[in-house]
């Protein structure tokens, strides 16, 4: 038998993976429907939203921003915004959050990554 210690499994933490961390919990989105924001962050989803979001659209908050990330419909903006509005404390049922195609071609709609700011029209370097 050998007196050599062996190396630990224990992962090591650094400043590189907190931030890697840090990044993976900023993945989200921001849903701007006349001039009001609706963001949710995946550090935020709790997992009593998790599981009622999985029982209304049959994934959790992971399969949403994918299904977002190729092709956002009204179901799926529908439920982005309810996420959000949970995750703000609404109790808000599922079905009494409904985004129309109207409201995604209307001139205030823009889906953009969670905390970016509008940009100013009057600005040139915006």
């Amino acid at each position: 038998m050998s007196n050599a210690k062996r190396p630990s499994a224990a992962r090591k933490h650094t400043r590189t993976t907190k931030a890697k961390a840090d990044d993976a919990l900023d993945q989200g989105y921001r849903i701007i429907i006349d001039g009001v924001a609706h963001e949710a962050r995946l550090g935020d989803v709790t997992p009593e939203i998790a599981r009622e979001l999985r029982r209304h659209i049959g994934t959790g908050f992971m399969g949403l921003l994918d299904q977002m990330a190729g092709a956002p419909d009204i179901d799926l903006v529908s439920a982005a915004v309810w996420v959000s509005r949970r995750i703000r404390g609404e109790a808000v049922a599922f079905d009494a959050v409904a985004v129309t195609y109207a409201d995604m071609l209307a001139e205030g709609f823009d889906i953009v990554s969670p905390g970016a700011e509008e940009a100013d029209p009057s600005d040139p370097e915006g």
